[in-house]
């Protein structure tokens, strides 16, 4: 009878640390590994024709850019601020380079400054 205490004690103390564990995962997901990794390895440049965050997929803020007639569609789910903050409005240019999380935005309205944004925050340069 004692045996079958202790064991009981041990499974209902290991069901919430696993369980908060499992909730409380810090380490990135494969799907933000992908996500990082594509955005990294892409170069896109463009002025912004539509902005928006899609309440419905994680807050994401969804931005369409147009170079040369070609519509690029870019889906960031790490970076709310950039249109809570008016750091991207319709008409701003971005460029991107690859082998990098950073973007610039050329500002429409502010063409003596640029703001470099990246995955720590956001500065901007004047020129």
């Amino acid at each position: 009878m004692k045996r079958v205490f202790k064991i009981l004690i041990t499974v209902i103390f290991l069901i919430p640390i696993v369980w908060w564990l499992f909730i409380f995962d810090p380490s990135p997901t494969p799907t933000n590994k992908f996500t990082l990794k594509y955005f990294k390895e892409n170069e896109f440049k463009g002025r912004v024709i539509n902005s928006y965050v899609n309440h419905a997929d994680r807050g994401a803020v969804v931005l369409t850019l147009v170079n040369d007639g070609d519509t690029v569609t870019i889906i960031n789910y790490h970076v709310y601020s950039l249109l809570t903050e008016k750091l991207i409005e319709v008409g701003d240019s971005i460029v991107k380079r690859r082998d990098s999380l950073s973007f610039e935005v050329y500002k429409q309205m502010r063409a003596d400054s640029i703001i470099l944004i990246n995955n720590k925050g956001y500065s901007i340069i004047s020129k």
